[in-house]
């Protein structure tokens, strides 16, 4: 409740937060860019005086020197609401930390099929650094596929080939956001266990079947009881009706088919024989 120990703590912290409020309108213009971004970040925090500091941060953007701190900067304009200003960042930001950061505001505030082919783009190629950004969810791949899961549906499957690819170079708590919107792209959340599967749902399940690096996270276990599936691999293999081989090979050549059976036969192609070239090498 509002009067529990834990609310009035929150309550007191945000009123301290009050007080400076102008000191961390100055601190926009502070030398050191680190503390320019956490400044920033604060703000973000701060939703009752948003009318008060977007007009700073929006005028710091236009003379910030730094593409990970006009990041920052179009997180705190995100999260206080400002669409305007982020269209702008996206449009005409050099920094590909600013666009990402502002694409994937966008998503949250205000969805648009415009927003695919960017996200799509973050998606596939990680930024570097962008984790130490304020407001950063963590990598962009990842942070970029959380924002395409708020895209339509038929936009999530669209991505499903780059969202794999990313999952196979993403290592531990970055593989989540990725494993979250694969399963979004092909199933909704229920409470009963599914026992039947569409072509599409069984496609996904196998290729997350065949990721090692996803079934060492406690968290997906939840994810995976609330879209109605078994939270072990072995039983997913099952219910998708094959089975885990530890081989390269095996590992390359049924992708490539679950790739083609999904209807990316481009990509079933270009896997294949990049990973062929890469067996041959060996």
């Amino acid at each position: 409740s509002n009067d529990s120990p834990e609310s009035q703590a929150l309550h007191g912290a945000y009123r301290e937060s009050l007080q400076g409020h102008s000191l961390l309108l100055e601190l926009l213009d502070d030398s050191d860019p680190s503390i320019r971004a956490s400044s920033a970040g604060v703000l973000a925090c701060l939703p009752t005086v948003a009318g008060m500091s977007v007009p700073g941060l929006v005028s710091r953007r236009a003379r910030e020197p730094v593409g990970w701190v006009r990041a920052a900067i179009a997180f705190a304009l995100g999260e206080l609401g400002n669409i305007e200003e982020l269209r702008h960042i996206l449009a005409e930001d050099p920094s590909p930390e600013a666009q990402c950061m502002a694409a994937c505001e966008l998503a949250r505030l205000s969805p648009d099929p415009s927003l695919f082919e960017p996200l799509l783009r973050f998606a596939a190629e990680p930024i570097e650094d962008y984790d130490r950004i304020p407001g950063a969810g963590g990598k962009s791949t990842g942070d970029a596929a959380d924002a395409i899961s708020r895209l339509p549906q038929s936009m999530r499957w669209q991505a499903v080939p780059t969202l794999f690819e990313s999952l196979r170079q993403a290592r531990s708590f970055d593989t989540e956001p990725l494993v979250r919107t694969l399963i979004s792209s092909a199933f909704e959340p229920r409470d009963a266990p599914l026992a039947v599967l569409t072509e599409e749902q069984r496609q996904i399940l196998i290729g997350l079947v065949d990721c090692q690096e996803i079934w060492n996270i406690g968290g997906l276990f939840g994810l995976l009881r609330s879209y109605g599936l078994p939270p072990d691999r072995n039983t997913c293999a099952q219910l998708a009706g094959v089975q885990f081989v530890h081989d390269k090979a095996h590992e390359a050549l049924s992708t490539g088919v679950a790739y083609s059976k999904m209807g990316f036969h481009g990509k079933a192609r270009e896997f294949i024989e990049r990973r062929s070239e890469e067996h041959t090498s060996e």
